[in-house]
């Protein structure tokens, strides 16, 4: 073949590949939504969930997330890079729910009424069928974070936050007189969080614990702390 031959070849071949090279260009790849990237997580998340509170953290693998959420791995590993990446993103979920509604239940002036408020909303969950699965899964994450660091570590920043939250309005029913001020509003607001997590674990053990009266006894020990302020 003559030199001139080859560079007719070579400058159609050329001219076929920038065609071509044009064409591709003119496609445009759908563009993923914000809305789209959040229900997927959700997708993601409730998968996980139900995988979790049915057979635990450390017998739930990535490939039975993907199957519960109809998902496929490619798909699952685009938005979490691992199990752990997913505790987390759980419960980071439920310190902001949790920690909104300590912030609305605060505007109430009445502190002792605030706290009942509180009270009423958390612990009621656990007479709501739904809440079966989110508290297997907090035992879950319990357990999981006696042995696991990462896990460890997000749950310890997650019940710091909501102690500070707690403190925090302890604090404030201080400074208006409301509360005896030889209480520590660290220590009062561990003691909150104790409450809920030690109901946690006895509503998981035994489903017929008597919720209301957990309540009122709870709603009378605050009124007795807060009473405490008044005794001469």
């Amino acid at each position: 073949m003559t030199k001139e031959a080859e560079k007719v070849i070579f400058n159609k071949t050329n001219a076929r590949f920038v065609l071509f090279k044009k064409k591709i260009k003119k496609v445009k790849m759908p563009k993923v939504t914000k809305e789209h990237r959040t229900a997927r997580k959700r997708q993601i998340l409730d998968a996980a969930v139900a995988c979790f509170s049915r057979k635990g953290l450390y017998k739930s693998s990535i490939q039975e997330i993907c199957k519960a959420s109809s998902l496929s791995p490619g798909a699952v590993y685009s938005y979490f890079k691992s199990k752990e990446d997913i505790i987390t993103a759980i419960a980071k979920e439920n310190r902001q729910r949790n920690i909104t509604l300590i912030d609305e239940k605060k505007e109430t002036k009445d502190t002792l009424l605030a706290l009942h408020n509180m009270a009423d909303e958390f612990f009621c969950r656990f007479n709501n069928p739904g809440w079966s699965d989110c508290m297997r899964l907090d035992i879950e994450l319990w357990a999981e974070s006696l042995r696991n660091t990462k896990v460890n570590k997000t749950l310890r920043h997650d019940m710091a936050e909501h102690r500070r939250a707690f403190a925090e309005i302890i604090r404030e029913a201080q400074k208006k007189d409301e509360m005896d001020k030889g209480v520590t509003p660290e220590a009062v607001a561990s003691v909150m969080i104790s409450m809920f997590i030690g109901m946690t674990v006895q509503k998981g053990i035994d489903p017929k614990i008597d919720i209301e009266n957990y309540i009122n006894v709870l709603k009378e020990m605050m009124a007795g702390l807060f009473n405490s302020g008044d005794r001469g």
